[in-house]
């Protein structure tokens, strides 16, 4: 009878044992993972990011030419968004369609000015936002034809300017501000020469000045000091024909 006592209690402080172990288990392999050690540096020449099914998303690898390239892939598999080096060690982003058409773009071209370019479903560009090494900053439409047809600046000074181009590429008016601060509107022929323009002084008297296809001042209109108004006419040659008052 006490054999099968003292049986009964070893067994019993055995399962207690088994058990703690098997509870100990858990504890101890998430601490060897917490204390496993982690790599500083990873190297490899491809990684490759999937989904549940195994189709690839994302990618980071090297080119051929030698420049590393981050490419996101919809779920199609198509490429719609690509960073990268190209020649030069111009970094670009890409941005495509579902059709992987160039849609959108920045750069950093290598006289380290920045621009962003909007493409169309032709893949014509038809907006262009940068900065030139002057510190100017503008903004540049282009219709269908890849024709400039709009242009906004900003000059590296604060001074503003914008620009309208007709079907020939030179016909149009441009608006802008000096830098003594006058104001001018001016107005162009299908050659590109100055036939009109008015000007606003930085003391507020304007002035309209015509000119024939010679850009020769033909006439002035302008409103004096005084606040009288005064027509001036010029000869071919710019040579004083009539004035009044």
């Amino acid at each position: 009878m006490k054999t099968d006592q003292y049986t009964k209690v070893m067994l019993t402080v055995i399962a207690f044992a088994l058990l703690w172990l098997c509870l100990q288990m858990p504890w101890q392999r998430a601490e060897a993972q917490t204390k496993a050690p982690v790599a500083e540096v990873v190297r490899a020449r491809q990684f490759e990011l999937t989904d549940s099914q195994g189709k690839l998303l994302a990618e980071l690898s090297i080119k051929a030419d030698g420049n590393p390239v981050f490419a996101l892939r919809d779920k199609t598999g198509q490429v719609r968004a690509e960073l990268s080096i190209i020649s030069g060690g111009r970094p670009v982003l890409c941005m495509t369609d579902k059709e992987g058409n160039l849609r959108a773009g920045i750069r950093v071209n290598q006289d380290g000015t920045p621009d962003i370019q909007i493409v169309d479903e032709g893949k014509r560009t038809r907006a262009i936002l940068g900065m030139m090494t002057n510190g100017m900053v503008g903004l540049r439409l282009l219709d269908k034809n890849g024709q400039l047809r709009s242009d906004l600046s900003l000059a590296a000074d604060g001074r503003p300017g914008l620009g309208l181009t007709g079907d020939s590429g030179n016909a149009g008016a441009a608006l802008g501000v000096s830098k003594d601060g006058e104001i001018g509107l001016g107005f162009t022929d299908k050659n590109g020469n100055l036939r009109a323009s008015l000007m606003l002084g930085d003391d507020g008297h304007p002035e309209m000045q015509m000119c024939d296809s010679d850009q020769k001042t033909r006439a002035l209109l302008m409103l004096m000091p005084a606040g009288n108004p005064g027509l001036v006419l010029f000869d071919g040659d710019e040579k004083l024909q009539w004035t009044t008052p």
